[in-house]
């Protein structure tokens, strides 16, 4: 007897369609053969989604190609499913508008939107949303407020901490 009847190179003992090669056996729907989630992606033929981040295996492979067993492809704190089915970023690129901040930040930490490029118009290093007077350069955060009617580092507001220092009372 012939150990490979269908010629696909699987045994006949191992292989779903023993006398079919263009049948595939698909255990959990993904859209890969199991053959292949075992031997190509390794991913799991029993699990859909091996890496748990809300996308089959197998659109992961033919559709966004990112990682099936990795559920942040870019490394940007974003799940792969998070950017292409919520945010429509790019699950490839850590960094979708290339503004310097990371899809994850930008989503997570200021709430900015990870897809229209953040400016610093008066390019002092503090992006329009940290910066409480993004067009001039003097005035941003970190800065050491100065007694002249403006708040210069964005905190508290205008002149704190001058008061005492105030005799007239103007500011």
């Amino acid at each position: 007897a012939d150990p490979d009847d269908d010629n696909d190179g699987v045994p006949d003992e191992d292989d779903a369609f023993p006398l079919d090669a263009s049948e595939y056996l698909d255990t959990d729907n993904d859209g890969l053969p199991d053959e292949d989630e075992e031997n190509i992606h390794n991913t799991d033929p029993l699990d859909s989604d091996t890496d748990n981040d809300n996308l089959p295996d197998g659109f992961e492979i033919f559709n966004s190609s990112t990682d099936p067993t990795d559920d942040d492809t870019d490394d940007d704190l974003l799940l792969d499913g998070q950017e292409v089915l919520i945010f429509l970023t790019n699950p490839l690129q850590s960094d979708t508008d290339s503004d310097g901040l990371n899809d994850g930040t930008e989503v997570l930490v200021t709430n900015s939107n990870p897809l229209v490029y953040d400016i610093d118009e008066d390019s002092d290093g503090w992006y329009w949303f940290q910066d409480c007077n993004d067009t001039n350069p003097m005035i941003k955060p970190m800065v050491t407020e100065l007694l002249d009617g403006v708040d210069n580092n964005c905190v508290d507001g205008i002149d704190e901490g001058f008061a005492q220092l105030d005799s007239d009372n103007d500011r």
